[in-house]
């Protein structure tokens, strides 16, 4: 079932195996989260969370956001 993937406006749930893959927002695809083949020697179900913290004055602008990734203490691999 590697592969498979949910995506809503500020989270995507997904599927990666030892293949790797890729994590994309539908709202914003230049958001993602890539996992490099080799990272992981299991498939592994990852989330990515999107949270955007407004202007306080109202406007439109918003700051940089912080992503979550998880599950929390998961480890990839490094090549070396």
């Amino acid at each position: 079932m590697a592969g498979c993937q949910f995506s809503i406006a500020n989270m995507a749930v997904g599927y990666i195996d030892s293949r790797g893959g890729t994590l994309k927002l539908s709202s914003d695809p230049r958001i993602r989260l890539i996992v490099p083949p080799g990272a992981l020697d299991h498939t592994q179900m990852i989330h990515m969370i999107v949270l955007w913290e407004e202007n306080q004055d109202n406007s439109m602008e918003r700051y940089s956001p912080t992503i979550d990734c998880g599950p929390n203490g998961l480890q990839f691999k490094v090549n070396g």
